[in-house]
């Protein structure tokens, strides 16, 4: 039976109705050189039972090999909630992110695996949290084998710190309600649901859309950070009912070569690419690729009902493009809004 043990000091035990292991979490790091780059992606394999000491383990791994970027997997049927927490909240100040997977030794090929239980709890620890679709996550219900009023007091304590990490990880505390609500029985989560829970971000992060004001200067900026990089557009009203576009993308390694390769820019209205003319050379400031460019009346008004707004970098003579898209789902009324009031000012 799935157990959730209150003892002192808040030492709680999530574990799955199937494990077998015993003991404490194995942790292995293997370093792979990226494909055109002399960069290294870093991997942290987690296996096996989250079990004590194991939170303060993934930290001094941490620092033994110097990790500060990469992607840590989990292949665990869960273990003590309060380590799982500990190795979350070490990963979330690393920016590192969590996938759920096992590497095969044999062939080096990263295969499916599962994250049972309070294994969850680490994974939400991820900035961009991946799941395969071949891969499990289920979650069950905790609870105190006895029902006296201490635990059930120390029981709300506990809910309180679970809903409290999720929301600090970015994870709707509805998945808190899911685990009360599916009881004892472990109950695997379909992708779907843990995409809706915000439990798996798939290396997107939620847009932000809204007016500022800096300076005497107001503009509507929108933003997104993804896995390829932070993507940022601000509009500012200009004369004429035109107004002025600035993108910024910080693209990481990958931010200075997209500025040397660039020839040709474009908007972007949703799907369809707009070729613009830069209003000055682009550049790159603090890490952040940067371009300006004119928007015309009519650009405008495409842009304020268009599904996402985006820009462009494109090399002279190749079939491709750098940059991004930002979707403009629920902030449909302020984007408008603000079009509108530029367009107003002639």
């Amino acid at each position: 039976m799935p157990k959730f043990q209150f003892i002192p000091a808040l030492t709680l035990t999530l574990t799955a109705l199937a494990s077998n292991c015993v003991g404490a979490a194995s942790f292995s790091v293997v370093q792979l050189e990226r494909q055109g780059s002399s960069s290294v992606a870093t991997e942290v394999y987690v296996h096996g039972d989250i079990d004590a000491g194991d939170g303060e383990r993934f930290r001094d791994l941490a620092r033994r090999h110097e990790i500060k970027t990469g992607t840590v997997y989990f292949n665990s049927v869960g273990g003590r909630l309060d380590e799982a927490m500990s190795i979350g909240t070490s990963i979330r100040r690393l920016g590192l992110n969590t996938g759920v997977g096992n590497r095969e030794a044999a062939t080096n090929r990263l295969m499916p695996a599962e994250c049972l239980s309070a294994c969850v709890m680490a994974f939400a620890g991820g900035k961009y949290r991946f799941l395969d679709a071949r891969s499990v996550i289920a979650v069950h219900r905790f609870y105190s084998r006895s029902i006296g009023s201490e635990d059930l007091a120390l029981g709300q304590i506990v809910a309180a710190s679970i809903t409290s990490y999720l929301t600090e990880m970015g994870v709707s505390p509805a998945l808190f309600e899911k685990m009360v609500s599916v009881g004892d029985q472990l109950t695997k989560l379909p992708l779907a649901q843990a995409e809706a829970f915000g439990l798996v971000n798939n290396g997107v992060l939620p847009t932000e859309w809204s007016i500022q004001g800096v300076a005497g200067r107001v503009f509507l900026r929108g933003s997104q950070e993804t896995w390829n990089g932070e993507g940022t557009i601000e509009l500012s009203c200009a004369e004429n009912g035109y107004l002025v576009l600035d993108a910024g993308f910080g693209a990481g390694a990958n931010t200075d070569r997209i500025l040397s390769e660039a020839v040709n820019y474009s908007v972007r209205s949703g799907r369809d690419f707009i070729g613009v003319d830069l209003l000055r050379p682009a550049s790159v400031q603090s890490g952040t690729l940067l371009s300006s460019a004119s928007i015309s009346p009519s650009l405008a008004y495409s842009l304020s009902h268009a599904a996402s707004i985006g820009f462009s970098w494109h090399p002279s003579g190749r079939d491709i493009f750098y940059g991004f898209s930002i979707p403009t789902s629920g902030y449909e009324d302020v984007i408008r809004s603000f079009v509108t009031h530029c367009s107003s000012h002639q």
